[in-house]
């Protein structure tokens, strides 16, 4: 008997050690962030502008802003990216929107690149939502494509779920952070431990322009059996494209999402 108490006491020991590195731990495993001076110079192939938004708490969101060589562009790309490095990588994605006749604007989070502050479910929806805000007073909605990819398909969604679209493209998009939370490590009580709250579902829920998901069967990151379960809450007319052997970082390279992109945007 005594044998047994000591052994539960360990174990309530080593679950409550591991609830709270999970607590404490998440914002280091989410967010990969990669700052920057503020005097760095960003150097891309196409030409863009450089912009500084200020948040009613007092902190600068880094911003850059790319247009089409022949104007007036077809419309605009604002691109809510995913959750490592800054605007140097993710700024060259203008490429591709670029080449089908979009303008393209793209942001850091809060403590990526050149933007200040620490992230918080809160304040990244209100930056999200301080973005568009931007993108809505130089383009009518008819003409904003909402892009999302891996972590920035919740903060997408979210947008696109509050204002008006021309359309809602998701990669490698998640049903919830703690359905993916629950996939890597299901014996946790996820909904007392999470801070970080982008049910994606919810959002899609309530989405009024057209959507599109492409996703990868061999996604090793965001596990495609949880984002399946997003098919539930779109509409009869919204895509959700099966890219197979797909993994997380990769889909440009298949033809089916490149075709598929350029039949959306054409």
């Amino acid at each position: 008997m005594k044998m047994l108490r000591r052994s539960l006491v360990i174990f309530a020991v080593l679950y409550a050690l591991l609830c709270a590195a999970a607590y404490f731990g998440q914002t280091y495993v989410i967010f990969h962030p990669v700052p920057l001076p503020s005097n760095h110079v960003f150097r891309f192939e196409a030409h863009f502008d450089e912009y500084t938004l200020f948040t009613p708490d007092g902190e600068q969101l880094n911003l850059l802003h790319f247009k089409h060589s022949q104007q007036p562009s077809k419309g605009v790309v604002l691109y809510y990216h995913g959750n490592a490095d800054n605007l140097e990588r993710w700024g060259k994605y203008s490429k591709t929107f670029l080449s089908l006749g979009y303008d393209f604007i793209v942001w850091d989070y809060r403590g990526y690149g050149k933007s200040t502050g620490f992230p918080t479910t809160e304040n990244m929806h209100n930056d999200a939502e301080l973005v568009y805000q931007f993108v809505r007073k130089r383009y009518k909605p008819t003409q904003i494509i909402i892009y999302g990819r891996s972590l920035g398909t919740g903060l997408a969604a979210y947008v696109a779920s509050r204002y008006a679209a021309k359309r809602l493209i998701l990669e490698t998009p998640y049903h919830s952070f703690a359905e993916v939370a629950h996939s890597y490590v299901p014996f946790l009580p996820y909904s007392g431990l999470l801070r970080y709250e982008f049910p994606t579902y919810r959002y899609l829920a309530t989405v009024q322009c057209p959507v599109t998901i492409f996703h990868g069967t061999a996604d090793e990151l965001l596990p495609f059996s949880s984002t399946e379960k997003l098919k539930t809450v779109l509409k009869p007319t919204d895509d959700f494209i099966v890219v197979q052997g797909g993994k997380h970082h990769d889909l440009a390279e298949y033809e089916q999402y490149r075709s598929h992109l350029r039949a959306i945007l054409r």
